[in-house]
């Protein structure tokens, strides 16, 4: 009893209070002189451990080399289309017209031009006719459903060469004498990568030449007087070498 009070009151000391002693199973031969109980002294096992050396690894994020980088993709509606390399897209252009046409875009890299190539056929012999790019690529109901310029920048109708224009005015082609219509020019605002992509949406030949915005009247200024819209395509990317010719 007093030995088990002495435990109770020393509860640190493991020399008195050894939880493997166990008195039942323990006979005279387990007490010393003294009375106390005879235990084996503890065994020390020394335990050596090499630590692995921490390495640091940093995982390289993906970036896109665009201009629009900073802005978070889930702001846009539509996948951004990466652009780590060059992109060519093309629209096929049909109507209800004998007025059909390919037109090539070609971009090498994100902060370079886009290399506008078209070829138009059916056209009247030595006519110009006004070609822009449209904001939806939406043909469901033919060229009318392809809505308006496009304008992300909310600019008054130009000439391909203005400052301030829309995004999506091209200007005229005009045709030769056989009624074959082509061009070839740099594009220093459209892009086919970031949010103000032109993948996607359409191209539209319209049925009179483009006054460029500098006639005086309101339509003049909203869509250059081209008329009615005779001919459309969407613009789609593609892996196949395809030229106007």
């Amino acid at each position: 009893m007093l030995y088990a009070f002495f435990c109770s009151i020393l509860l640190a000391s493991s020399t008195f209070c050894n939880p493997t002693w166990d008195s039942e199973t323990m006979d005279d031969n387990d007490y010393s002189e003294s009375g106390m109980p005879v235990t084996d002294p503890p065994t020390t096992t020394t335990t050596t451990t090499t630590e692995a050396p921490t390495t640091t690894s940093t995982i390289p994020q993906p970036t896109r080399a665009s201009a629009w980088f900073a802005i978070p993709e889930s702001a846009f509606p539509f996948p951004l289309i990466p652009a780590n390399g060059p992109i060519r897209a093309i629209a096929v252009l049909e109507g209800s017209t004998t007025v059909k046409g390919l037109v090539v875009f070609d971009q090498k890299a994100p902060n370079e031009p886009v290399i506008i190539s078209a070829r138009i056929t059916g056209l009247e012999p030595n006519g110009e006719r006004g070609l822009h790019v449209h904001s939806s690529g939406d043909l469901s109901k033919g060229c009318e459903t392809a809505s308006s310029h496009f304008n992300p920048f909310n600019l008054i109708h130009g000439a391909p060469g203005d400052t301030f224009r829309h995004a999506g005015d091209l200007g005229n082609v005009k045709a030769d004498s056989n009624g074959n219509g082509f061009f070839s020019r740099p594009d220093f605002i459209l892009s086919l990568s970031g949010p103000f992509s032109v993948l996607g949406r359409s191209v539209v030949i319209h049925e009179r030449a483009d006054d460029l915005g500098r006639g005086e009247t309101t339509e003049s200024r909203r869509s250059g007087n081209a008329g009615a819209r005779v001919a459309c395509g969407v613009i789609g990317t593609t892996s196949v070498a395809v030229a106007p010719t």
